[in-house]
C-alpha cells in the first residue's frame, strides 16, 4: 500500500473514530443530565428524552468533534508507537488511548476554563462513561486501521 493510501486510509479511520466517539459521549453525557432532571422530579417522557438527546447531538457533535480531533490524533499516535513495545493487543491500546484522551482533554478544559463543558461528566461515573465512548472510537480506528494479511497468513507492515 503507498504512503498516500496508507494516510487517507488512517485519516478516514480517525474522522470515523471521532464520530463515532462523539455520538456515544453526547448520548451518555444526555442520559446523565435526564437522569439529574428526574431526580428533581422533572416528569421527562420517551419523546421528550429522545428528542431533548437528538438537540444534544445536533448542537454539540460539532464542538466535541473538532476537540476530539486533535486529541485523538495524538493519542492514537502515541498508542501506535507504544503498541510494539508493550504486550498489549493492538485493539486494546487504541481503546486505552481514546479513553484516556478524552479524560485528557475533559480534565485539561476543567482546569483552564474551571467548569466542565460536557455537563455529564461532573462526576466518576459520567468520566467513566466518556472514557469508554473514547475507547469505542479506539476500537473503531483500530479495526478500520487492522493490516491486511497476506496469503501466508503474515501480516503486511503498517
Amino acid at each position: 500500500m503507498s504512503i498516500a493510501a496508507r494516510m487517507t486510509r488512517t485519516i478516514a479511520a480517525i474522522a470515523m473514530a471521532v464520530l463515532a466517539a462523539s455520538v456515544l459521549a453526547i448520548v451518555l453525557q444526555s442520559q446523565f443530565v435526564l437522569a439529574g432532571l428526574r431526580g428533581l422530579g422533572a416528569p421527562i417522557g420517551v419523546t421528550a428524552s429522545l428528542r431533548f438527546i437528538l438537540g444534544d447531538i445536533a448542537g454539540m457533535i460539532s464542538t466535541y468533534g473538532i476537540a476530539l480531533g486533535p486529541t485523538f490524533l495524538i493519542a492514537f499516535a502515541v498508542a501506535g508507537w507504544l503498541r510494539p513495545r508493550t504486550p498489549v493487543p493492538r485493539a486494546m491500546a487504541f481503546a486505552i488511548a481514546g479513553g484516556a484522551g478524552i479524560v485528557v482533554l475533559l480534565t485539561g478544559d476543567l482546569l483552564y476554563e474551571g467548569h466542565h463543558w460536557i455537563a455529564g461528566s461532573r462526576g466518576w461515573a459520567g468520566m467513566g462513561c466518556q472514557f469508554l465512548a473514547g475507547a469505542a472510537g479506539g476500537l473503531v480506528f483500530a479495526g478500520l486501521t487492522r493490516p491486511k494479511t497476506r496469503q501466508a497468513g503474515r501480516a503486511t507492515p503498517m
